[in-house]
């Protein structure tokens, strides 16, 4: 997804769910609690850098840019939608019914 900021078009994907995370520990030295509006700023803005070399942007230019409310709201879509399609391998099973609608023992 392409988002613009300041004028200037950047890159925003990710195709690992670590990689952001890991960025996102090294900038803060705290545990990612998605439930918390700076912590997912915060990762965007992780995603941001991993996804855009040279990056010049600050993060204090960054969090100024989420006052537009659309790009915060355009950003978690994509976030929610991508970490569903990364981990969806990594939900458990569910077990499939056989012919007769029965489960498989």
């Amino acid at each position: 997804m392409k988002v613009t900021i300041k004028g200037v078009e950047y890159e925003f994907a990710f195709d690992s769910v670590w990689g952001p995370m890991y960025l996102y520990e090294e900038m803060t030295d705290v545990a990612f609690e998605p439930k918390k509006t700076r912590c997912m700023h915060l990762m965007f803005y992780a995603i941001l850098m991993l996804s855009n070399s040279g990056m010049t942007l600050t993060l204090e230019e960054f969090i100024l840019a989420l006052n537009d409310v659309q790009l915060a709201k355009n950003m978690m879509e994509y976030y929610t939608k991508r970490m569903a399609v990364l981990t969806t391998g990594a939900r458990p099973e569910v077990e499939q019914p056989d012919e007769d609608g029965k489960k498989k023992d």
